[in-house]
């Protein structure tokens, strides 16, 4: 490789895409994240969860229920008789297990033939009922709710530490490959100051030697560590290429987009270590998904000891 060669394929390479701007660690990352289709997808699993958990809050609500029917039958008296009925219900399952229920009937009577005219007809009857319903043993304390809440809350605390895993290992992966390239970088300044010098001492033995100084020898050895110099900067620009090539594709640009790394080299301020090792305990996606996954199984159990008891309620009702 010539020096006029290694410039002109250097010079190639520089001009595929103007540099657009210098990006920090921080930057690069944070348009990885807002892109990666892994990360969104850990994003959604997090809120479906989070939906889990409010459709168990609504069992907890008041549920109603109306029913109504017209049917021609026969009356008390054995006559045909028009029949209205409609029957309508308030239940509520409370925090304890208790149950509350609210129901009203009303029903309509048309006979088509009175024999007592001193009934009414048509006829009309209301009732209103009130029921309070206590289990003693399976459903005491309402377990099954309390289960099912304790495992939904287990499933959002394991989707977010699926999240949070793929986020550090997005961090991981960008720093491996922004840092690279701002060591390259480096490295290809180095290198092109190198070039400098040895141009110039290439310049300064073949004055000697025309001053018969130096030897031809000596311009041989001057010319080889030049064309060595331009080898690894065109390597250096190689793998600079291939670096922002993977950084582009993780950010969702294209391959082609150029840019400078801005690195702060400031020495960064660390917490204490007690509270560095509390932050790491708590934020360990690893340490978050056992601790799910043991608060899922222990809902489990208390869900399956509750549903070997025995149904024994107390109703307490009143009505008109």
């Amino acid at each position: 490789i010539t020096p006029a060669s290694a410039s002109e394929h250097s010079s190639g390479q520089k001009n595929q895409q103007p540099i657009d701007e210098a990006m920090t660690y921080e930057s690069v990352l944070g348009r990885v994240i807002t892109v990666y289709p892994n990360l969104r997808s850990a994003i959604l699993q997090v809120q479906r969860s989070t939906l889990e958990l409010d459709r168990i809050y609504a069992t907890l609500g008041w549920n109603a229920s109306v029913d109504t029917n017209i049917s021609h039958d026969l009356a008390g008296f054995g006559t045909p008789a028009d029949v209205l009925t409609a029957r309508g219900a308030l239940t509520r399952k409370l925090l304890s297990g208790d149950r509350v229920t609210v129901d009203a009937s009303y029903a309509r009577t048309d006979n088509e033939v009175v024999f007592i005219n001193t009934l009414p007809n048509p006829s009309n009857d209301l009732g209103v009922n009130l029921t309070y319903r206590r289990p003693l043993q399976r459903g005491a304390g309402n377990v099954e709710y309390h289960s099912l809440e304790e495992a939904a809350r287990a499933q959002i605390a394991s989707s977010q530490a699926q999240e949070f895993e793929l986020r550090d290992q997005l961090a991981n992966q960008v720093a491996a490959l922004f840092y690279g390239l701002a060591t390259i970088e480096v490295n290809l300044d180095n290198t092109r100051e190198g070039i400098d010098r040895l141009e110039r001492l290439l310049q300064y033995v073949s004055r000697n030697q025309r001053l018969g100084i130096s030897e031809e020898k000596d311009i041989l050895q001057s010319q080889a560590r030049l064309d060595r110099k331009h080898a690894e900067l065109v390597a250096l620009e190689t793998a600079r290429n291939q670096q922002l090539f993977n950084l582009n594709r993780l950010m969702n640009l294209p391959a082609r987009s150029r840019f400078m790394t801005k690195v702060d080299y400031s020495e960064p301020e660390l917490p204490a270590r007690d509270i560095l090792d509390t932050e790491v305990f708590n934020y360990s996606p690893a340490m978050n998904r056992a601790r799910a996954a043991k608060t899922t199984a222990e809902s489990n159990i208390k869900l399956q000891q509750d549903n070997k008891k025995d149904v024994i309620d107390v109703f307490l009702s009143v009505g008109a």
